[in-house]
């Protein structure tokens, strides 16, 4: 993780043990890979549909403005991947055969 990265980091700079503690960056990587796992688990359990933005955004502060929140750009790129997903949920999806 480059320095700037770092610096944006607000979860793990500020906020995620107190004033006087903090996480170290691998720590809130390993928290997220966590979080990211078990929401695809949960979604498989219940058959309901993900549309996973975890690997489509750049981790750069292109995308990012801090650890957790997508910048203006990244929106653009964000709705053009949840499009795609939803079509071809829609194609696949029994009954809606287009004729």
């Amino acid at each position: 993780m480059t320095d700037d990265l770092k610096r944006v980091c607000t979860m793990v700079n500020r906020e995620a043990v107190g004033p006087y503690e903090q996480w170290r960056y691998s720590t809130a990587l390993s928290g997220m890979q966590d979080y990211n796992q078990k929401i695809r688990e949960i979604a498989e359990e219940r058959g309901v549909i993900l549309i996973d933005l975890e690997n489509k955004v750049p981790k750069s502060l292109d995308y990012f403005i801090d650890d957790v929140h997508y910048s203006e750009r990244a929106f653009g790129l964000i709705a053009d991947y949840i499009a795609m997903e939803f079509n071809q949920w829609v194609l696949n999806k029994p009954g809606s055969e287009i004729e």
